[in-house]
């Protein structure tokens, strides 16, 4: 199996997870919170651990390179605006599979 295969189904198994378990059964820290509490902290600019919490995760997922935080910010700013009570895990995952290498 393919290392983005591979990425790419662990990264659905985790949605999958995160979709049916208990808000803070999954993750905790930073990963946890819901989309609708980083969609406010991002209007505070109160975010920066939300920010590099998910910046780890998707280092440690293999997500693409060349994608700077900003661009990151920006599209779960999109994603967590049409999914407010997903978390924050969930919405990373979500990017990893959406932007495989």
């Amino acid at each position: 199996m393919s290392t983005r295969l591979l990425l790419t189904v662990l990264a659905v198994a985790l949605m999958t997870r995160a979709a049916t378990a208990a808000p803070h059964s999954l993750v905790a820290g930073a990963g946890a919170i819901s989309c609708g509490s980083w969609t406010a902290d991002r209007q505070t600019l109160m975010n920066t651990n939300e920010v590099q919490w998910v910046l780890r995760f998707l280092s440690g997922a293999g997500a693409p390179e060349g994608m700077d935080s900003e661009a990151v910010a920006g599209w779960l700013d999109t994603y967590c605006r049409t999914h407010p009570l997903k978390n924050l895990s969930y919405a990373a995952s979500a990017f990893v599979v959406e932007h495989p290498h």
